[in-house]
């Protein structure tokens, strides 16, 4: 396991608590889900610096990586329907990070070899 996965482990983790906090719909669950969001954020711009810098770019982070951002939007977006966004815009976006994921399994499976993100 490379220090790149361990810091997007840390993304999977914080989802549930970025999730429940902002639910909580008080200025202190909202204060709290944001700060973890920007956390979040975070752990992403430097898991991809990591990578590069360490020459650890894995198969397991090209797919770790994404899920991970992916999970923290939804958590996101589910959080703020909870609290008034309409529900289709959930599914518009839903619908849309289902065919990307569908896309790059074609893709995958059509060229064998995942594609790393970029900047």
């Amino acid at each position: 396991m490379t220090l790149a996965n361990l810091i997007t482990i840390t993304r999977f983790i914080l989802v549930p608590f970025i999730y429940l906090e902002l639910i909580r719909g008080d200025h202190t669950g909202i204060t709290w889900g944001l700060f973890l969001l920007m956390l979040a954020g975070a752990t992403d711009i430097l898991d991809g610096f990591v990578a590069r810098a360490r020459n650890e770019v894995s198969e397991l982070g090209k797919i770790l990586d994404p899920l991970a951002d992916k999970l923290v939007i939804l958590a996101f977006l589910l959080a703020i329907v909870q609290l008034g966004l309409p529900w289709w815009l959930f599914t518009i976006y839903l619908i849309k990070e289902l065919l990307q994921v569908l896309a790059g399994i074609f893709l995958l499976r059509q060229y064998a070899q995942l594609i790393s993100a970029n900047w």
